[in-house]
């Protein structure tokens, strides 16, 4: 079940999946979490610790024989993007990462990269000298404004705006 993927899959994540049952009528409960909000049925609704929302459409397979490896591949979309896999990549080695998310604005969006890039080499000169034991400055990853809607989850998970275009936006992951 999707249920069952998903409890697998985010097991040592800090958000949560839950499904609505249609049939038992599960669903209004996880509407009037969403307020204004209505989602495609059936949908999964995940639930960050701060107690966020976001709905994610769910397509019922033709075959109940379907339903488990439907189950398994919605829920690993739900955790891979390009950005997510290239953070995963970078962040056992790197002190940390610096996650730009580009705008409409081409001039505001090199004005964050430099500032970035600028914080990147002052923290550099430091490292010798921090707790975590690493050789590897921080880096960045872009993520560009038409790039937005496959990375809304990510966006999401650490509370930024995927529907904002117009100006940049900036995390750090650890």
């Amino acid at each position: 079940s999707v249920q069952s993927a998903a409890s697998a899959i985010l097991l040592d994540s800090n958000v949560r999946l839950e499904v609505a049952d249609i049939q038992k009528g599960e669903q209004s409960a996880y509407l009037d979490r969403l307020g204004d909000s209505k989602p495609e049925m059936p949908f999964g609704l995940l639930i960050s610790p701060d107690d966020r929302t976001l709905s994610l459409p769910f397509k019922v397979p033709q075959s109940a024989d379907d339903l488990n490896e439907t189950a398994w591949n919605w829920t690993e979309a739900v955790v891979k993007s390009a950005s997510r896999e290239k953070i995963l990549k970078l962040a056992p080695s790197a002190y940390s990462i610096a996650l730009l998310v580009e705008g409409n604005n081409s001039a505001s969006n090199e004005k964050a990269r430099q500032s970035i890039t600028t914080a990147i080499l002052e923290i550099t000169e430091f490292i010798p000298s921090m707790p975590k034991p690493v050789d590897t400055p921080p880096k960045l990853i872009s993520i560009k404004a038409e790039n937005l809607q496959a990375e809304k989850i990510l966006l999401w998970s650490l509370g930024m705006d995927w529907n904002s275009v117009e100006d940049p936006q900036a995390a750090v992951v650890m």
